[in-house]
């Protein structure tokens, strides 16, 4: 039996899911390589600001996918994205922080630690965004909008 060709709707889907994904790889390695510079920094708040903006990036990026998607596979995307993001993150982790470090840290200053245990690393981003993927889609489900 012949198999139909994918929908361009399933197409754009995983088109879509790689460019965020990118995009989310390029995002967090950025606040990687600057959470070094702003964890010896004493200005109140700023690393804590761009950890959290690093995850509502993830968080809007995990929706949208969980909105565009037909049906239930927007949100089986959005977890798909994070978890392929946070893979990268992680195994790039150790060339941010030498590129970090590499911008100059105080004088006396204890070097930076080793890279974290993946799940603990990742388990937070996976949570939050698959609850609000998941979320999102009940949200359209039960405002009656087709997909």
């Amino acid at each position: 039996m012949r198999q139909p060709p994918p929908s361009p709707f399933a197409t754009s889907l995983v088109a879509l899911t790689v460019a965020c994904t990118l995009s989310a790889v390029i995002f967090g390695f950025g606040v990687a390589v600057f959470s070094v510079r702003l964890s010896y920094a004493d200005e109140l708040g700023r690393l804590e600001l761009a950890l959290f903006t690093r995850l509502l990036v993830l968080i809007v990026l995990g929706v949208l996918l969980a909105l565009r998607g037909d049906g239930w596979r927007g949100v089986l995307a959005a977890l798909a994205m994070v978890f392929a993001t946070t893979a990268i993150e992680w195994l790039l982790l150790p060339v941010a922080f030498s590129l970090g470090e590499s911008f100059g840290i105080p004088e006396g200053a204890d070097p930076m630690p080793g890279r974290p245990g993946y799940l603990a690393w990742s388990l937070p981003d996976l949570f939050a965004v698959g609850m609000c993927a998941v979320i999102a889609r009940i949200a359209r489900t039960l405002a009656g909008a087709s997909g």
